[in-house]
């Protein structure tokens, strides 16, 4: 459980600064002046991969069009459309950053999700968005490189129901019929993990696993989920446990030898003070006669 937790909270504030970054550019003079040649060149200039958007950065102008690009691989002048021309129009009338659902085909040549910031001109008025990608490619290779601080594999569906990160995942994947998306968003409300799951089906629809999931409801709407098979998991517990009945066993073998070598060193100075007593009775006894004797031809006979 806390493994998801900590996992849909890396995602998220990874996501939070991304759209912070956007904002901050799309408030820049280039943006403002409402030239294509001043934000073609101000983009130009950017590093989109050192800005965390390692699949590009893009400006689309009001009606769609690409008019300026970095790192994304797209031509200047193609027009967005299908769900990537959809999320522009709903960030452009919103006038506020959005967050895509998984993107499986659009004017990027592969699946991607993309965060969008409005822009605006001198007047005020949206002159376009500056748009941000992540390939779902390298989504995956981020949740891989966390995989071994969560204890489990890391998979990510989106607030769509589309599940985008899986070790091994060829594609996107509509999951809204599993099971285990419907009990992780079956009306809670609450942001803690729910209670570790074992021996259920996960949303790749593998049987024995188990699995904790967190949904970040702030700013992705996305849910995470942590997920090993018993087997696999439970092997570890195994191990531990072997490891300490074989330590406890060790302490016991210890306590009973110390027991036998320090009863046998007790007998040891046991005998060795009935022998001293032995050794000093006859004189103490002697001792007795001598200060008992009155004469001293007493004390010579008692002596001889």
């Amino acid at each position: 459980s806390a493994s998801a937790s900590a996992s849909a909270g890396d995602i998220a504030q990874f996501v939070r600064a991304r759209t912070q970054i956007l904002e901050g550019l799309a408030t820049s003079d280039a943006f403002l002046s409402s030239d294509a040649a001043r934000i073609e060149q101000r983009i130009s200039r950017l590093s989109a991969a050192g800005l965390g958007f390692v699949s590009g950065l893009a400006w689309f102008d009001a009606t769609g069009r690409v008019r300026a690009e970095t790192g994304s691989g797209l031509t200047v002048g193609a027009t967005a459309t299908g769900d990537l021309g959809a999320v522009l129009d709903e960030a452009r009338t919103a006038g506020e950053p959005r967050l895509s659902a998984t993107i499986t085909s659009s004017i990027y040549s592969t699946p991607v999700t993309v965060v969008v910031a409005p822009t605006r001109g001198d007047d005020g008025q949206v002159n376009g968005a500056l748009v941000g990608t992540l390939s779902v490619a390298w989504l995956n290779l981020f949740a891989q490189e966390r995989q071994e601080l969560r204890g489990g594999e890391v998979l990510v569906v989106d607030r769509r129901g589309v599940l985008f990160v899986a070790p091994g995942l060829a594609r996107p994947t509509d999951v809204r019929g599993e099971p285990a998306l419907a009990r992780a968003r079956s009306g809670a409300t609450d942001p803690v993990p729910a209670p570790v799951e074992s021996g259920t089906r996960n949303v790749l629809g593998q049987p024995d696993r188990l699995t904790a999931h967190a949904t970040d409801r702030d700013v992705t709407g996305w849910t995470v989920f942590v997920d090993r098979s018993t087997a696999s998991a439970f092997a570890d517990a195994r191990q531990t446990l072997w490891i300490e009945l074989t330590l406890l066993g060790l302490l016991v073998a210890l306590g009973v030898a110390g027991a036998v070598l320090l009863g046998r060193r007790i007998e040891r100075e046991e005998r060795v003070v009935a022998a001293a007593g032995d050794r000093a009775r006859p004189l103490q006894e002697m001792a007795a006669r001598l200060s008992a004797a009155p004469t001293p031809e007493q004390v010579a006979h008692e002596v001889t």
